[in-house]
């Protein structure tokens, strides 16, 4: 019974990362700690490791559609790695009663930030012309929270990845 639970999770993380580009991660973390009684610290790697191989269908299936800004996703993905380096690095050291209320922190602080980006008006002209090095420095902001969520508690830190996107302008098809 235990296998099939697995299965049928891996089964919905990998659907849902090739039809929104994002993994489940946290799902994934959250039956293998609820579930399976395993270690946050275990279930993030575990995590990790099960969506490499949807991660990367995932991208090359959206690139192959002309869906990523490889600007943009260049440099999440280098600041991402960093913030997973560091995120990993600590992982073990958050009590695991922490570990859920840290990725409900991180959640509600980027859906605020989204809602507050949808309901302020802008001018199309203005975002268009918007200043190059804001645009760095918002999608490496992003990144490395993206990074530091994997790292710290298996998440594929799409959450931070499509606020930062959502935020820079990018549509979501």
């Amino acid at each position: 019974m235990r296998f099939i639970i697995l299965a049928v999770v891996g089964l919905v993380m990998g659907i849902a990362t090739v039809i929104t580009g994002g993994g489940a991660g946290a799902i994934y973390v959250s039956v293998l700690t609820i579930f399976f009684n395993t270690s946050p610290a275990v279930a993030t790697a575990t995590s990790l490791a099960t969506m490499l191989p949807t991660a990367a269908i995932s991208a090359y299936l959206h690139a192959r559609s002309s869906n990523v800004n490889f600007k943009i996703g260049w440099t999440m993905l280098g600041w991402g790695t960093i913030g997973a380096l560091i995120g990993s690095y600590f992982s073990n050291d958050i009590p695991d009663n922490d570990y859920n209320t840290l990725i409900g922190i991180v959640i509600i602080a980027l859906t605020v930030l989204m809602i507050i980006k949808k309901r302020k008006p802008t001018d199309v002209k203005s975002e268009a012309h918007e200043n190059k090095n804001k645009k760095f420095l918002q999608a490496s902001f992003f990144g490395i929270i993206g990074g530091l969520l994997s790292g710290l508690v298996g998440t594929s830190g799409t959450t931070a990845i499509i606020a930062g996107l959502t935020l820079l302008g990018c549509t979501t098809m």
